[in-house]
């Protein structure tokens, strides 16, 4: 009889096979306890069987069965691994012992290229080298052994293949085991040069340099140039300056491919030299671009002028930040621009046959319409109205590009501006590619039309509202009936309810042959119009045919084509993705839906033993992401088809494909046919859902003291568990959690250890990133202040979410959220919520890196009307709190100084600026709460000065503390001052900082 006996449950694994000795491992059933490490190396052993890969290396079998279907751990050599590169393979911990052991394993090192294999014996933080062989060997597997002299400490192997000169250098390990017995080191030549001993040892981080089929040149032969940024901190710069040019000609175009792809990719910006000045950059790119070359082009106008030409990448905070240049070229005349010739029968379908990007005075022809009301405008830099329109242009993407623009001010609601391409005449139908900017609180329409003669007809092309601070992709079909009967392009911006609605335009193509359905992909192409984000997630779907980089999961085929040629994205979970990590792939702008329905079709490979979940998310600008369909683990080795009725009747959206990584490499998720139609339409598969929980888990009952001003000293006070989305669960307790140096010691509302609070235990067998989530009953429509005490103290503590949900998907941003350890006291969290729905409140932890990490909720209380901002201080008259979060828009009586420069601005999330500002504010932590800043971008100027006063305040003669919480980032921040004004003086300032913090 088995007894379990505890105080919370956890998941029990019975397999059908005898359990191994301590450290023995086959590889027939799985890794056993043996893991890839997470950091310190650039990939992963793989677990494989039969023949490799790559010929003339490699074994032809495993060892354990000698046959071909049996399985071993191996390091496959092939782009885009390099020289150098380490693979790192680590045990369970062993107990010390008075008795020698013996590691023993077989390994293959078969080839011409062949690396270095390494054992290290790991006491504490100590790594010593006890095993090294380098170079090709005899024999197709033979045995090595590793002696560990009566180790006073508990240890552990690590096994380390490094690669060699080339692609014939796959290494092998099979038959691991740890026995009590003496040995010497086997083979002899295996015993290292010294005993190495290194503390803590720092390798190489991945690579972010272009890998798999990304190069510009075919794969990993040809050569370019790149940024090492290893080592390397943040906005350091590296150079490179052509030599001096004249140019007879007035102008020339200067274009080059550019990568960059990673985590932390920095910035890459263009400079055009005429005096030993750098000045400002006239082309720029920051943050991760995907992970294909692209082309960067600049019309240069510097006729007898000498000049040189400097190309500058900018490090950001990390590792993986490479970024890579090749192919530069300066030719004769402008890069773009032309209005190009007819459209014959000799181009090819989805070719390019003329572009405009505005950077020419002339604007390729493009002319005014003379009977609306307004024009429209071209210019290089921000328009002149704040919280609307473009910073930059979409070309060059700095002020030195142009682009078109309405500008909203002065003018009537509803008022029109119209501009008009030259006539074309095209023999069959046309794809118009375009970007458009629509940023701003009271936007208006934008609408693309083809005119024939007089007949503008509809819009081939229309949006409404704010689409967000961002230049978006847009397409339109001119049908071949058009085409051949002559036409120019109508771009048409009407103006909004206000000034903040000015309308921008840039970079307009026509491809040969009809646009595909909005959103519809097979990515055989490219990405059509989807796109990886460079803001908020942590890595990127990645284009691929012929299966993954990693055996035993992903898809072997596209869907498409059903071959090993044809094309699909995915998510590659290898070394160095982290459980957790996430993967956004994000769609153009739609139109809201009609009456008629809207669904999204598409295709999907979830195959892998450690497979986490793919799910599709509504996204709008100003609100939470909305999930809509759901499905996690491993389904199986094919593609399944998937089906999402899309609801967004009110505004404009874009679609979200979010793959999450799970918590080992074979969790590799792809995606392919993705396709669009006007119908209503459910869910498929069945077993998918519209979220990770439906409303059914959840109480309905109505808003009562029993529920939510609970301190949880009887029960769960209507409170439940959620029964699909996790992977543990909540658990009411009183007195010390039951690990050490974790948890709180008694609850918040007794404060001894007679009272009880809720809590989430992380030992045992939670793993990294797992989640309770609990639920509160139904809450009435309107406006609430939620109040709770929380307790998170411990070294590995992970997060504490609070979300609010208000329909059948828990939102993809929490509203509230604390990480990392918060010291041993209870702190109180607490936020205003305002929704014309009932919502739910959702608790969820997130288990850290360890058993310490226990995290406890005590005392939840959710009260009508919005949280107060503070207790007043000064006369009850006057609008005076002795502190203020800038939850509300009052923003608790503080004012803009009107002898200044400029206004602080009241926001959510980031700045409208990459490498500088907040990326959430201090109160919530999360994108949803405010904060004030000030925004520096154009046509703010060195020193100029905003400042934000606080109401007059009166009180005690004894003296004040004032706390506050700033935030300083950034290459060129300037000054932070505080005064305390008195009689109307400022005097000079109490605190300052200056300088990125």
């Amino acid at each position: 009889m088995w007894v379990i006996n505890g105080s919370n449950s956890s998941l029990i694994t019975v397999l059908l096979i005898e359990c191994q000795d301590v450290g023995y491992c086959n590889f027939e059933h799985g890794t056993c306890t043996w893991l890839n490490t997470q950091r310190n190396d650039d990939f992963d052993w793989v677990i494989h069987h039969g023949s490799t890969s790559t010929g003339h290396t490699g074994p032809q079998s495993d060892h354990t069965t000698g046959k071909a279907s049996g399985h071993y751990m191996y390091i496959g050599v092939k782009c885009p691994q390099t020289k150098g590169d380490r693979a790192r393979y680590v045990s369970e911990s062993f107990k010390m012992s008075s008795q020698r052991k013996c590691f023993q394993f077989w390994y293959s090192m078969k080839g011409s290229d062949i690396g270095t294999l390494r054992v290290y014996v790991v006491t504490g933080l100590t790594q010593t080298v006890a095993w090294q062989l380098s170079g090709p060997q005899q024999s197709t597997w033979m045995l090595a052994r590793v002696p560990v002299y009566s180790p006073k400490k508990n240890f552990k192997f690590i096994i380390e293949g490094i690669v060699g000169n080339g692609v014939n250098g796959d290494i092998a390990i099979d038959d691991m085991a740890v026995n009590t017995m003496n040995c010497g080191v086997s083979p002899s030549n295996a015993r290292p040069p010294s005993a190495t001993t290194t503390a803590a040892t720092t390798l190489k981080p991945t690579s972010t340099t272009p890998r798999k089929s990304t190069a510009h040149v075919p794969p990993c032969r040809g050569f370019y140039l790149y940024t090492e940024v290893n080592g390397q901190s943040v906005n350091k710069t590296a150079r490179l300056q052509s030599k001096s040019i004249t140019s007879r000609t007035m102008t020339k175009c200067f274009s080059f491919w550019y990568h960059m792809h990673g985590d932390h990719i920095g910035t890459l910006n263009l400079y055009i030299m005429s005096t030993p000045t750098i000045g400002s950059p006239v082309w720029t790119k920051t943050g991760a671009q995907g992970l294909n070359w692209k082309q960067g082009a600049i019309t240069v106008t510097k006729r007898n002028t000498p000049y040189k030409i400097l190309i500058e990448a900018v490090t950001a905070n990390g590792n993986r930040g490479d970024i890579a240049i090749d192919d530069v070229k300066l030719a004769n005349g402008t890069c773009t621009g032309t209005t190009g010739p007819p459209v014959h029968t000799t181009v090819h379908p989805g070719q390019v046959v003329r572009k405009c990007d505005f950077e020419a005075k002339a604007i390729c022809g493009y002319t005014q319409d003379k009977t609306d009301k307004f024009d429209w405008t071209w210019t290089s830099h921000t328009t002149s109205s704040y919280g609307t329109g473009p910073s930059n242009d979409h070309t060059y993407g700095t002020t030195s590009g142009h682009y078109l623009y309405t500008e909203a001010t002065n003018r009537a609601n509803g008022d029109i501006a119209r501009i008009l391409s030259p006539t074309y005449h095209d023999s069959q139908a046309m794809c118009v590619n375009f970007y458009y900017h629509m940023y701003g609180s009271m936007m208006g329409t934008f609408n693309v039309y083809a005119q024939v003669g007089n007949n503008t007809g509809r819009p081939l092309f229309s949006r409404r509202g704010n689409q967000g601070n961002k230049w978006t992709v847009g397409q339109a079909t001119v049908p071949a009936s058009t085409a051949t009967s002559g036409y120019r392009m109508v771009f048409e911006g009407s103006r909004g309810s206000g000034y903040k609605s000015d309308i921008a335009l840039d970079d307009v193509s026509f491809k040969v042959g009809s646009c595909s359905n909005p959103g519809d992909c097979t990515f055989e192409s490219g990405l059509c119009t989807w796109k990886n984000t460079a803001k908020g997630d942590q890595f990127d779907w990645t284009m691929d045919s012929a299966g993954t980089s990693t055996t035993s999961t992903g898809p072997s085929t596209d869907h498409t084509l059903g071959t090993r040629q044809g094309k699909y994205l995915y998510i590659e979970t290898s070394a160095p993705r982290l459980t957790g990590d996430k993967a956004w792939l994000v769609s153009e702008s739609f139109p809201r839906v009609t009456s008629s329905g809207r669904c999204v079709s598409f295709w999907y490979s979830m195959y892998g033993a450690t497979v986490d979940s793919l799910n599709i998310y509504i996204r709008v600008p100003g609100r939470t992401d909305y999930m809509i369909w759901h499905q996690s683990g491993n389904q199986g080795n094919g593609w399944f088809n998937g089906q999402a009725p899309i609801t967004e009747k009110r505004k404009s959206y874009s679609i979200v494909f979010e793959g999450v990584r799970g918590r080992s490499y074979s969790g590799d998720i792809a995606i392919d046919d993705i396709t669009f139609t006007t119908s209503n339409c459910g869910i498929l598969p069945p077993n998918a859902t519209a979220a990770p929980q439906t409303t059914a888990q959840v109480t309905t009952q109505a808003v009562g003291k029993g529920a939510f001003d609970c301190d949880f000293q009887n029960d769960f006070c209507g409170w439940v568990q959620s029964s699909k989305a996790d992977q543990f669960d909540w658990t009411r307790h009183r007195g010390s959690t039951g690990s050490a140096g974790t948890g709180p010691t008694s609850d918040h509302s007794l404060g001894n250890s007679n009272g009880y609070y809720i809590y989430i235990e992380t030992s045992g067998s939670m793993k990294t990133g797992d989640k309770a989530q609990l639920f509160s009953p139904r809450v009435q429509a309107g406006q609430s202040c939620i109040t709770f005490w929380y307790n998170m103290y411990g070294s590995n503590v992970g997060a504490l979410n609070v979300y609010v949900q208000t329909g059948a998907a828990i939102p993809s941003t929490p509203t509230w959220k604390r990480t990392g350890t918060h010291g041993t006291h209870w702190r109180m969290g607490q936020f205003s919520v305002n929704v014309k729905t009932p919502f739910n409140m959702v608790l969820e932890g997130v288990r850290g890196n360890g058993y310490r990490g226990d995290i406890a909720i005590d005392d939840v209380n959710i009260a009508n009307g919005s949280c107060s901002a503070g207790t007043t201080v000064g006369p009850s008259s006057k609008p005076a709190a002795d502190k203020c979060n800038f939850e509300a828009s009052n923003l608790c009586g503080f004012s803009q100084d009107h002898s200044d420069k400029f206004d602080w601005s009241r926001t959510t999330g980031s700045t409208s600026s990459r490498g500088t500002g907040p990326s959430s504010d201090h109160t919530y932590g999360t994108r949803l709460g405010h904060y004030m800043y000030i925004e520096t971008s154009s046509p703010r100027r060195p020193n100029d000065v905003a400042r934000l006063n606080s109401f007059i305040l009166t009180g005690p003669t004894s003296p004040t503390c004032f706390t506050f919480w700033y935030h300083m980032y950034g290459s060129s921040i300037g000054s932070l001052n505080v005064y305390v004004m008195r009689n109307g003086a400022r005097g000079s300032p109490v605190w300052h900082m200056s300088g990125k913090t």
